[in-house]
């Protein structure tokens, strides 16, 4: 009864705006997915990994090249109906960080460093770090986490819950630590396998990838927590899954309305003939090529959270 009531709590469905676009679709009564800000946050280069500011409304991402050997965080501002050109953050300048995450209060941002804490040597994998506000709101040195500094492998997708737990990954299994006094204490394993994870501000569950039936395939699924124990996995509907490509790096807004994602599906325009405007020369066709995407890299999408979930549970009673 406490997971029907969590879902319908969430049946409300927002109206078109700047986050959820067409929202609810007449025709198919599905909630459609939409790719986020072309051409500024989502581009030719793989962006992953966002995360909304709920103070200032900012989204902060990841942006990397196709092997991950440089990786910078970056934020943008919403300008009406679109996005500011993003702006290297701060704490960007001279270590790989990614996968950012808001505290659900906006006073810390988690995310991932190669930083070493300091008088250690830089290891291969990736530790989870973050940094707080000062009154001025700008960003402060990065600190480590003392309880997840004994983890010897690579650390990936912090989430934070509303009391200060912070779940994440390590070798493909998701942890939660925790916020005790004011400091995070010894990680626990939840028992889900994932190398990410995003958790609902109040716990009742958790989105992360999983490697399909088909080959090379990850798509995102959904676990409810009934007491102290998570429900058996569920895929989320094809509005946000596609067959043909990869989804991944989930993240929950801190209201709990909008979930982030990246997929790697290519994303093609309507096309009329002959064309409206004549090739000009071979850049100009260049650049219509570019805007297909089609090296498959992977960009951030955006669906109305609530709506889904409201529609999971109608299908269920179906």
């Amino acid at each position: 009864m406490r997971i029907k009531n969590i879902i319908l709590s969430l049946s409300g469905v927002m109206t078109a705006g700047l986050w959820f676009g067409q929202g609810v679709t007449a025709e198919e009564g599905a909630v459609q997915a939409e790719l986020l800000a072309p051409n500024i946050l989502s581009t030719k280069y793989h962006e992953f990994g966002a995360t909304v500011d709920p103070l200032s409304k900012a989204i902060y991402f990841t942006r990397s090249d196709t092997a991950y050997l440089n990786m910078a965080i970056l934020s943008s501002m919403p300008r009406g109906n679109s996005w500011s050109q993003p702006k290297l953050a701060a704490f960007s300048k001279r270590w790989n960080v990614g996968d950012p995450s808001f505290s659900p209060d906006g006073k810390r941002l988690y995310f991932i460093s190669n930083q070493p804490p300091e008088g250690q040597a830089v290891k291969s994998g990736f530790y989870i770090v973050y940094t707080e506000r000062d009154k001025k709101g700008k960003w402060q040195d990065v600190r480590h986490i003392p309880a997840l500094l004994d983890i010897k492998s690579s650390l990936s997708y912090p989430s934070i819950a509303a009391d200060g737990t912070l779940y994440f990954a390590s070798k493909g299994v998701i942890y939660k630590s925790p916020l005790q006094n004011g400091r995070h204490i010894a990680p626990i394993d939840t028992g889900m396998k994932s190398s990410s994870v995003a958790i609902a501000p109040d716990q009742s569950f958790m989105i992360f990838h999983k490697v399909t039936d088909r080959q090379w395939g990850q798509d995102l699924y959904i676990s409810f927590r009934k007491g102290d124990q998570w429900q058996a996995p569920v895929v989320l509907p094809g509005s946000i899954n596609n067959k043909f490509y990869n989804e991944s790096s989930p993240n929950i807004s801190a209201d709990g309305e909008s979930l982030l994602f990246t997929s790697d599906k290519v994303v093609y325009g309507q096309k009329t003939w002959p064309r409206a405007k004549p090739l000009k020369n071979a850049d100009h066709f260049h650049d219509i090529l570019n805007e297909h995407w089609e090296n498959r890299s992977r960009q951030i999408y955006r669906v109305n959270l609530k709506a889904v979930l409201a529609n999971l549970i109608e299908g269920k009673k179906d």
